[in-house]
């Protein structure tokens, strides 16, 4: 069977949401949806000084290792 990847990106309240979720009704069951949220870093050894200045938009803010791991 041959699967086809689409990857949606772009800042804060760009409409990647609203995309994902039109794609996802056009094309029902077919589609797989990975939310690239749940792979933000684990902050809590922040103090709240230090996770209120974190740039959730930088790539750099995401485990990348950890979504290819699943």
């Amino acid at each position: 069977m041959r699967s086809t990847v689409v990857g949606v990106v772009g800042g804060s309240g760009a409409g990647k949401t609203t995309l994902v979720r039109g794609l996802v009704d056009r094309l029902g069951s077919d589609a797989s949806v990975l939310w690239f949220d749940e792979y933000y870093h684990d902050l809590v050894h922040l103090d709240p000084a230090e996770r209120a200045v974190v740039n959730f938009d930088h790539p750099d803010s995401l485990d990348v290792d950890l979504l290819v791991a699943h």
